[in-house]
C-alpha cells in the first residue's frame, strides 16, 4: 500500500486558556489527623457519615501514644456501623443516624470543631461560639436522633435522653446573608468529583483548593470558608493560604503554563512542551501526491495542552479488499462472448466448410473491439444468404445480440488494472506504476471511477 508522510508544527504558545486552576509549586502545610489528636486531652467526637475519614482515623488512633485512655464517640451512618463492625474495630462508641450532616467534623475536647474530608484535609472553626452550637447540635443527634449503636456488640439504641435539646444554632449564616460572596468566574461549570473552592472574584489574587470526594456547599470570604455543616446552615472554617493546593487563573497562555498541572474543564493534565498527534487518512490513489490534510480540524479536536504540537498525518492509498467486488462489465463481456461463439460455432456446423464461409466467421471470432465484434455477429446473422434466413430453414435459429449497453463492453487490459464495484459505484484497481495509464484509459472510455491501489 502506498503511503505519504505529510507534517505540519503548531506554535499555541500564545493561545489562550480562558479560565482553570493550577498547581501551586509550594507544598501545602496542612492540618493533619496526626496534628488534630497532638492536642488531644478528654475527649475526641468523630462524625463521619459519609464514609470520607473515620477508618482511616482509627488506624491512626490506634498507633497513638495516648490510644489506650482515650474516650473516642463516633457518629455514622448505618453502612460505616457495618464495616467498622466488620473491620473488629472494638475500641470507641458509636452510634448511627439519617440525619443530613453535610461534613465530615472532628469535636475535640468538647470545644473545638474541624470540618474533614479526609485525614489530610481538615479545617478548624473560626468562631468559638459557633463551635460551642455544633457540638451542642451533635451531641443532641447522638443522645436523640440515632437508631443503633456498636460497643463492643451491635444494638438497636434505646436510650434515648429528650432532655438533650437541640440548639437555636444562632451563630448559623443563612445562604441568604451569602449572596455577597461569589465564585470566581474560573470556577463556573466545573461539574467534577472534586470541589473547587475559590475566593471572591473581588479579591485581585485568585486562590482555591481541591478537596476530593466531597460535594459540600461552600462560600469564600478572604481566608474563610463558609460551609454548609447542617441543611442551609453554613459556618465559618479557617482556610488559610497554607491549605491551598491550586490556584485559580484567568487568560493565561499556553506557553506560560509549560510542565504545570492545570485542571480545565473538568480535567486534570500537566500541560506540554511539545505532543505528537498521529493520523491515518485513507485517500484514492490519484489524489496521494496532492492531498492536504485539514490540519486544523485534527488540532481542533486535540483535548490535551501543549506548547508546540506536531501533526503527523501518514496519508495511505485505498486499496482493494474484501469490501469491493468485481464489476459486472466482467461477466457480461463473458457472456456476449460467449453467445458469440456459440452462434459462430453453430454456423460452421450447418454451413459448408468453404474459404469464404471460414472468412466470414473468423473475422468475426478474431476482432477484438467487442462492441465491434456484436455488430459484425449481428450482421452475419441477419445476411439474407448466410445468416438467418438460411439457419431458420434449418430449424436451428441463431438470435442477435441485443440490449447490451456500450459502457458495460469496456474494461481496461490486466497490465492497467480491474474493475470493481462498491456501493453502486466503480473503481480502477491499479499501480502506482501504471497510474499515468489508468488515467488516460478512464479519460478515453469516458469512464468515470475512483482509482485506488491494486
Amino acid at each position: 500500500m502506498s503511503n505519504r508522510l505529510i507534517k505540519q508544527v503548531f506554535d499555541n504558545s500564545d493561545n489562550i486558556i480562558s479560565n482553570g486552576f493550577v498547581k501551586l509549586d509550594k507544598k501545602p502545610s496542612k492540618t493533619t489527623f496526626s496534628d488534630v489528636l497532638k492536642e488531644y486531652k478528654t475527649s475526641i467526637i468523630m462524625v463521619d457519615t459519609h464514609g470520607w475519614f473515620i477508618k482511616d482515623a482509627m488506624i491512626e488512633i490506634n498507633s497513638s501514644d495516648h490510644f489506650a485512655e482515650m474516650l473516642i464517640i463516633g457518629l455514622v451512618n448505618n453502612e460505616m456501623l457495618l464495616k467498622i463492625k466488620q473491620d473488629g474495630i472494638k475500641d470507641g462508641f458509636y452510634r448511627t443516624t439519617t440525619e443530613k450532616i453535610n461534613v465530615g467534623l472532628i469535636i475535640l475536647n468538647k470545644k473545638k470543631i474541624y470540618a474533614v474530608f479526609d485525614i489530610n484535609n481538615i479545617f478548624p472553626i473560626v468562631d468559638s461560639y459557633a463551635s460551642k452550637e455544633i457540638f451542642e447540635m451533635i451531641n443532641h443527634i447522638i443522645w436523640s436522633k440515632t437508631d443503633k449503636e456498636y460497643f463492643g456488640s451491635l444494638r438497636e439504641v434505646n436510650d434515648i435522653r429528650l432532655s438533650v435539646i437541640a440548639p437555636e444554632l444562632a451563630r448559623a449564616v443563612f445562604p441568604d446573608a451569602l449572596n455577597k460572596y461569589e465564585y470566581c468566574s474560573d470556577s463556573l461549570g466545573f461539574e467534577a468529583e472534586s470541589i473547587i473552592l475559590v475566593k471572591p472574584s473581588s479579591i485581585t489574587h485568585f486562590k482555591s483548593v481541591v478537596l476530593e470526594n466531597t460535594s459540600v456547599q461552600m462560600y469564600g470570604k478572604l481566608n474563610e470558608m463558609n460551609i454548609e455543616v447542617f441543611p442551609n446552615k453554613y459556618y465559618p472554617f479557617d482556610f488559610g493560604d497554607n491549605h491551598f493546593d491550586y490556584e485559580s487563573f484567568a487568560n493565561k497562555t499556553i506557553g506560560s503554563l509549560v510542565e504545570k498541572e492545570i485542571i480545565v474543564s473538568n480535567k486534570r493534565q500537566i500541560v506540554k512542551e511539545k505532543d505528537v498527534i498521529s493520523e491515518k487518512e485513507s485517500v484514492y490513489l490519484d489524489e496521494l501526491d496532492s492531498y492536504s490534510p485539514d490540519f486544523e480540524k485534527v488540532v481542533n479536536q486535540y483535548s490535551g495542552y501543549a506548547r508546540e504540537i506536531e501533526v503527523i498525518v501518514d496519508a495511505e492509498s485505498k486499496a482493494v479488499d474484501s469490501s469491493y467486488k468485481l464489476s459486472s462489465r466482467y461477466e457480461i463481456i463473458k457472456n456476449v462472448n460467449q453467445k458469440i461463439e456459440n452462434g459462430l460455432q453453430t454456423m460452421e456446423k450447418l454451413f459448408d466448410s468453404t474459404k469464404e464461409n471460414e472468412k466470414r466467421i473468423d473475422s468475426v471470432r478474431l476482432e477484438k473491439n467487442l462492441s465491434l465484434k456484436i455488430k459484425m455477429f449481428n450482421e452475419l446473422v441477419k445476411n439474407e444468404e448466410f445468416g438467418l434466413a438460411s439457419l431458420n430453414t434449418k430449424k436451428s435459429p441463431v438470435s442477435t445480440i441485443s440490449n447490451v449497453n456500450e459502457s458495460d463492453l469496456v474494461v481496461p487490459n490486466e497490465l492497467i488494472g480491474t474493475l470493481y464495484s462498491k456501493n453502486n459505484t466503480l473503481f480502477l484497481a491499479t499501480t502506482l506504476q501504471r497510474l499515468d495509464e489508468a488515467k488516460k484509459w478512464l479519460k478515453d472510455n469516458k469512464t468515470e471511477a475512483h482509482l485506488i491501489e491494486a
